[in-house]
C-alpha cells in the first residue's frame, strides 16, 4: 500500500482549519498544530463573501453558516458629523456577515476525526516537519508567521501607522456603514444578536497588542465631535470586552511556495482590515491548495496553487492598504 503524503498544518485558525477540512484524509496524512487551540478572541464581525461561500458549501458548513450570519443592510459613506457622502444599497451582493467564533466553530466540525492535533508553539517550522516526517510543510499561522520567517528569513511582518479597537453590543445597529475624516475612520454593521464597531486611526500608542483601556482613551478623545451613534458605542465600550491592535500587514511575497514550504492566508497576504476580505481569502487560498495537491500530487500542486492564488492575494493587500490611506487622510480645511 502507497504511504499517504503528510502535510504538516501550522496554524489552526480559518485558514489551517479550512485546508485541514478540505484534504482528502483517505490521500493525505494532515497533522494540525495550534499554540492557542481556544482561539477565542474577540467576536470580531467577519464578511463571508459568495466565492468563500461556496468554498465553505464544499466543506458542508455553508447552509449553517448562511443560517448563522446576517446580510448586511443597507448603509452610507458618511462625514465624522454622520452627514451622507454615498450611499451604499445592501442589493443583492451575496455577502453574509458572521461573528468569527461561529465560523471557527463550523470549521472545526468540519475537520476529519483522521487529523492528528498538536498543541504548542512552533518556534522552528522547519525543525518540526523534519522530526514529523511531513512531505509539505503548510504556514497557516498569521501575519507573525514562523514558517513565513523560517522560509523567507527577510519576509517579517510590518507595523502600520494605525490601531484598530473592535467591539461588539447585543443591540441591532441603528445605522450601518463606514464614517471617514480627520485622519480616522468608524464603522458600524449587524452581526448575528447585535452589532460589529470598529475603529482605526494613527496612533503612536507603543506595543502590538495594546491596553484596551488605553487604547478607548485614545479613541473617546479623538472621535469626540463625531456622529453620536458612533461615539454612543464608544462611551459603553468597556476595555476587557474590546479588541486593540496595532495593525500588522505581511511583507510583499514574489512566491509563497520555498521547497516543501507553502503559506497561506494572513501568512501569505496579511492585510489591513477595512476591505473585509481576510477571511474570506483564507478559505478559498486553503481550497486552492486542497485542489491542487489533490490534482497534482505534492511535488506540483504548491506551484499550481502559487499560479492561481499569489496575483489575488498581492493585490488586495495593496489594495486594502491605499483604502486604508484614503479613508484616514488628513485633508486640508477649506478656508
Amino acid at each position: 500500500m502507497t504511504q499517504r503524503p503528510h502535510v504538516l498544518v501550522v496554524g489552526g485558525g480559518i485558514a489551517g482549519l479550512s485546508l485541514a477540512a478540505a484534504l482528502d484524509p483517505e490521500r493525505w496524512r494532515v497533522t494540525l498544530v495550534e499554540g492557542r487551540p481556544e482561539r477565542a478572541g474577540a467576536g470580531a464581525g467577519l464578511a463571508l463573501w459568495p466565492g468563500a461561500l461556496r468554498a465553505l458549501d464544499r466543506l458542508g458548513v455553508g447552509e449553517g453558516l448562511r443560517r448563522d450570519s446576517v446580510a448586511p443592510t443597507d448603509g452610507a459613506l458618511r462625514r465624522p458629523d454622520g452627514r451622507a457622502l454615498v450611499h451604499l444599497p445592501a442589493g443583492r451582493s451575496g455577502l453574509r456577515l458572521v461573528a468569527r467564533p461561529a465560523l471557527l466553530e463550523a470549521l472545526e466540525r468540519a475537520v476529519p476525526e483522521q487529523v492528528a492535533r498538536r498543541t504548542e508553539e512552533v518556534a522552528d517550522p522547519q525543525a518540526l516537519a523534519d522530526r514529523l516526517g511531513a512531505d509539505l510543510l503548510v504556514g497557516a499561522d498569521g501575519v507573525r508567521s514562523a514558517v513565513r520567517r523560517s522560509a523567507w528569513p527577510r519576509a517579517v511582518e510590518r507595523p502600520t501607522p494605525w490601531v484598530a479597537v473592535r467591539g461588539t453590543t447585543a443591540t441591532a445597529p441603528e445605522v450601518s456603514g463606514e464614517w471617514w475624516g480627520r485622519g480616522r475612520l468608524a464603522g458600524i454593521s449587524p452581526v448575528p444578536g447585535g452589532t460589529y464597531w470598529f475603529l482605526a486611526w494613527r496612533s503612536a500608542l507603543p506595543g502590538r497588542d495594546l491596553d484596551p483601556a488605553a487604547a478607548l482613551a485614545e479613541a473617546r478623545a479623538g472621535y469626540a465631535g463625531w456622529d453620536p451613534r458612533v461615539s454612543a458605542l464608544l462611551a459603553d465600550a468597556e476595555p476587557e470586552a474590546v479588541l486593540a491592535q496595532r495593525i500588522h500587514v505581511a511583507p510583499p511575497m514574489r512566491s509563497l511556495v520555498a521547497g516543501r514550504t507553502v503559506l497561506l492566508g494572513d501568512a501569505a497576504h496579511a492585510m489591513t482590515p477595512n476591505l473585509g476580505r481576510g477571511a474570506a481569502e483564507a478559505v478559498l487560498d486553503a481550497l486552492a491548495l486542497a485542489d491542487a495537491l489533490h490534482r497534482h500530487g505534492p511535488e506540483c500542486g504548491p506551484a499550481a496553487y502559487q499560479r492561481r492564488r499569489i496575483v489575488v492575494g498581492q493585490a488586495l493587500r495593496v489594495t486594502s492598504g491605499a483604502m486604508m490611506h484614503l479613508a484616514t487622510a488628513r485633508l486640508p480645511r477649506r478656508t
